[in-house]
């Protein structure tokens, strides 16, 4: 049992857990269902950008040689994207990649929708279609609004996957060149970098050196995060082992403490993409441990972070091709049909917490507005219950309870699935009991503070997330002069 004698935290609370989201290539925004999934993201979780792949890669037919045509840009898609985006009251970090079709050195390709990972051929004509890109955004969407932009360059340049031969000096020349391309155009636009995957730490760090060396320092700090070890890999699904939310931390603050050492301190730190497995067909995606486990590096990173963009925020995905599973262990937050997944409530729950901190650690945080609110969350990923109680004080004499829980039954549409049948298409009525089966239990209760003081006890059984949410109250039953609830079912 922990007492506190004020509400007042020590420390504050950023909610910054869902500043950002992931998608797939950008052309995905032009989809009914994307577009409907990020308005939820939007409206229920305080989302602010979204990023994703490929904006400039022939998916968006950005940059295309087109004999005939007098220019080889064609912003066709480019605005409807971001038109999609702005619409619900979001905004892009533009991730700038990949090669079109029409730059590229050579044929190495990334997903099913092929985005080329080579770098470009003649870099005048890639500082051209920079230049271009960034005076039509410019020019449509005005120069306030786009300096509240973020500007990536590339996607995990040292992973192989997405950099053939991974090379800091290549990978520098394309920074350099695109961040001089977008500051002559207009000097107050955020470019950042270098986006490196979870183990790419020297490769961040000999970069931010070199940045800073040459005059062209990024203006925000770019990194990713997936904590699972290698996939044990079927035709349809993966398999895999996870490292301790711990890691996650590790990493996040490595990256905070050099960039306070050379030169980098005060710049946003931002995880542009984080997520337990880097497979967008992990069943475990689905499942109440997702966001058990997120909880846990959430609850490692955020004091180190400025935004952490979790990958992804629907199932409109095609990364790997065409899922042809209902379930099928994506990233998104929501499945299709519009389904929330037991991780969406951990984003939720953590944009509940308020702003004065009381206790943080992992399955357990406390917060206060430091008067009479006080918000907990509660979240068990081992094997035995796990209980807090709290002594708080308090300016009456009672206060209301509510709890909203997740798991045990609740909020886990997948298991509703599978008791289903695991149906592959699931047919519309089937989506509707789903989408009902997604919502958490939710119940309340009045807490007695004897003297001014309050026991919290707060307990979760394995596989549960809880939200508590009090208030102090003072009562008004003293105004109403016939009001008696214990004559409501009086027996005669």
């Amino acid at each position: 049992m922990v007492e506190f004698e004020s509400l007042k935290g020590s420390s504050e609370y950023k909610n910054i857990a869902s500043y950002m989201v992931g998608s797939g290539n950008m052309s995905l925004a032009l989809r009914a269902e994307y577009q409907a999934a990020l308005k939820i993201v939007r409206e229920e979780l305080g989302v602010d950008y979204v990023r994703g792949h490929g904006i400039l890669s022939d998916v968006t037919a950005l940059c295309q040689e087109r004999p005939g045509f007098p220019s080889p840009y064609n912003f066709t898609y480019v605005d409807q994207i971001y038109d999609a985006i702005l619409a619900v009251g979001t905004r892009p970090v533009i991730e700038l990649s990949f090669t079109p079709d029409c730059l590229k050195s050579g044929p190495e390709t990334v997903f099913y929708w092929k985005g080329n990972i080579t770098i470009p051929a003649d870099y005048g004509k890639w500082v051209a279609l920079i230049q271009a890109f960034t005076l039509h955004l410019l020019a449509r969407y005005g120069q306030v609004e786009v300096e509240t932009w973020l500007f990536e360059v590339w996607n995990e340049p040292n992973f192989e996957e997405f950099w053939v031969n991974p090379d800091l000096d290549e990978y520098f020349t394309l920074y350099a060149h695109t961040y001089r391309a977008i500051k002559s155009i207009a000097p107050n636009l955020l470019v950042g970098g270098p986006a490196t995957d979870s183990n790419g730490d020297e490769f961040l760090e000999a970069f931010l050196l070199r940045a800073k060396a040459e005059g062209i320092a990024p203006d925000f700090v770019t990194r990713h995060i997936y904590t699972s070890y290698p996939a044990n890999s079927t035709p349809e699904f993966d398999y895999q082992a996870f490292k301790p939310a711990s890691f996650a931390g590790e990493k996040v603050r490595r990256t905070r403490n050099f960039m306070d050492k050379n030169g980098y301190s005060g710049l946003p730190l931002y995880v542009t993409e984080m997520n337990t497995s880097y497979t967008p067909k992990n069943p475990v995606h689905d499942t109440i441990w997702q966001a058990l486990m997120v909880a846990s590096i959430l609850a490692e990173c955020l004091p180190s972070l400025d935004g952490v963009a979790y990958w992804t925020f629907c199932d409109v995905f095609e990364e790997l091709g065409i899922p042809s599973c209902f379930f099928h262990g994506g990233f998104g937050l929501l499945s299709y049909g519009l389904i929330k997944k037991p991780v969406f409530y951990t984003f939720k729950f953590f944009r509940a917490l308020l702003s004065n901190v009381l206790c943080w650690e992992d399955g357990f945080i406390l917060t206060s507005d430091g008067e009479r609110r006080v918000v907990a969350l509660i979240w068990n990923h081992g094997m035995e219950s796990i209980e807090r109680t709290c002594v708080l004080p308090g300016p009456s004499t009672s206060f209301f309870l509510l709890e909203t829980r997740v798991g045990s039954g609740y909020a886990d549409p997948r298991a509703v699935w599978a008791a289903m049948g695991y149906p592959r298409y699931p047919g519309r009525d089937q989506i509707e009991v789903l989408r009902r089966a997604a919502q958490p239990a939710v119940c309340s209760r009045a807490l007695q503070a004897p003297g001014g003081r309050a026991e919290l006890c707060v307990t979760a059984a394995p596989g549960e997330m809880l939200l508590i949410e009090c208030e102090f109250v003072i009562s008004e039953l003293d105004g109403y002069k016939t009001l008696n609830d214990k004559q409501i079912f009086k027996k005669v």
